[in-house]
């Protein structure tokens, strides 16, 4: 029995994990082909039923209207989650796009397979439930020319002369296997969708007593392929002979999509700097000594670089520039994003205005969004629109460290611990805390004079932090 604003299930979208509330009180029937946990659900598929006491439900999901074979694939958005409160059954009722692709895959597999020419619907030759991925694309595309080569051969040898475009589909794993064991796919009856041609279909050919291998494949060996020197597959290494194959989930892989292509699709560029953090920490003692009184909330050390971040960008705003097809976009307010470390994965919710914010707004907010982050209880918008990010390790005892992108942004601070150093000043060695920041930011939006010009405004706001942060 289920009330209306129960959690009945968690909906796992790339950026975030909402709970999805039940809409209405009853008996919720779960049918016993649907979804598992962790399973990428479709558009309008039936998860269960919200029933009556005395009303009975389906014994299948597929025996009810709105099948999820009617229905594209794709992973439940908010959008659509709202959209199912319209009917007694936890579904949806989005109508199929016409002509949209809607094999599951990811979104630099979807533009490599775009710039290579590569069907990704011809890549579903299992009944696996992970997305496609850019190394799938690459090495269909490697196979496919093998192939190519061996059924024009064919075509020739035959006297068909039949083009490509007009023979039947062929995945690449059942070109591929043609290939290695000398079959001609025009011996090949396939099994699939229009006749496609399926890795079982040529199986089901090599094993077929009366086969005898076309005269091509008796005169030559069958066609080896290079080894992919540049993504090893690390299955096949012989360290990980006996390691334990673990699935990732959806936000890791988006976590690692995202790491990935902004490695690929910028000009990254880091500047390293170390600069004096004692003024910083005597506000904050200020601050915690005010707290003790009930005055004032203790400020975090990420919320006073936060503050000082976005006074920095309102003297550079040129730093939150992002580069969009050939063109530069402008932000014209300061968003400040700031990681956090959660057991799903990094995550950046994003502070708006922070100018307009003061201190102890800015303390209060990463506190609530560093909880909501961690308890899977943020909302995508909130990790949506940020300028700038700032990752602070300094708790974890890190001194300086590379920080990647948060596209599509063009500048991330990354700053480490605070720690007490020797240094010379006015000719004598001193005892002053020091903080490592480093920044890093896109080459193709602006130059390193720059970058680090702005890198030594932010060092100039550390060193004289002023009144006005605590306003």
């Amino acid at each position: 029995m289920v009330h209306e604003g129960d959690a009945m299930f968690e909906l796992e979208s790339d950026k975030a994990t909402q709970e999805v509330e039940s809409f209405d009180s009853g008996y919720l029937r779960i049918p016993a082909d649907a979804p598992n946990p962790g399973d990428t659900v479709k558009v309008g598929q039936c998860l269960g039923f919200l029933c009556s006491s005395d009303e009975t439900a389906p014994a299948l999901c597929t025996s009810s209207a709105g099948s999820p074979t009617d229905t594209p694939s794709a992973n439940l958005s908010d959008k659509e989650e709202l959209d199912s409160a319209s009917t007694n059954k936890v579904q949806g009722d989005s109508p199929p796009e016409i002509g949209s692709d809607t094999t599951p895959a990811t979104p630099s597999a979807r533009r490599l397979a775009r710039k290579l020419d590569v069907d990704l619907q011809q890549l579903d030759d299992s009944e696996k439930k992970e997305r496609i991925t850019e190394q799938e694309v690459r090495t269909a595309a490697r196979k496919r020319g093998a192939a190519n080569l061996q059924g024009d051969t064919n075509s020739r040898e035959n006297g068909t002369g039949q083009p490509a475009s007009a023979r039947p589909a062929v995945s690449p794993r059942a070109a591929a296997t043609a290939v290695q064991h000398g079959i001609s796919l025009a011996e090949i009856t396939g099994s699939g969708r229009g006749g496609r041609i399926r890795e079982r279909d040529v199986l089901a050919a090599i094993q077929q007593p009366s086969r005898t291998a076309s005269p091509q494949a008796q005169q030559m060996p069958p066609m080896a392929q290079p080894p992919d020197l540049r993504n090893p597959d690390p299955a096949e290494s012989p360290s990980t002979a006996t390691a334990k194959r673990v699935p990732s989930t959806t936000i890791r892989n988006t976590i690692s999509e995202r790491m990935l292509e902004a490695t690929q699709q910028t000009a990254q560029v880091t500047l390293m700097v170390k600069t004096d953090a004692s003024q910083v920490l005597s506000l904050r003692n200020q601050c915690k000594a005010a707290s003790e009184c009930g005055n004032l909330q203790t400020p975090s050390m990420t919320g006073i670089f936060v503050k000082l971040v976005a006074s920095a960008l309102q003297q550079h705003p040129e730093i939150q520039q992002q580069w969009a097809d050939g063109s530069l976009l402008v932000p014209d307010s300061i968003h400040v994003a700031v990681a956090v470390d959660t057991k799903r994965g990094l995550m950046a919710p994003v502070l708006r205005d922070v100018p307009a914010l003061s201190l102890g707004d800015v303390t209060k907010f990463l506190a609530a969004a560093a909880d909501r982050a961690r308890s899977g209880q943020l909302a995508q918008e909130e990790l949506m629109g940020g300028t700038f990010t700032v990752s602070n390790l300094g708790a974890y005892a890190v001194d300086g460290f590379t920080p990647i992108l948060n596209m599509p942004q063009s500048a991330i601070l990354g700053i480490g611990r605070i720690r007490p150093e020797p240094i010379v000043q006015e000719s004598e060695i001193v005892i002053r805390d020091q903080v490592s920041l480093s920044l890093t930011f896109d080459h193709r939006v602006y130059d390193g004079a720059i970058a680090a010009a702005f890198l030594q405004t932010l060092c100039d706001r550390l060193l004289e932090p002023g009144p006005w942060m605590l306003q």
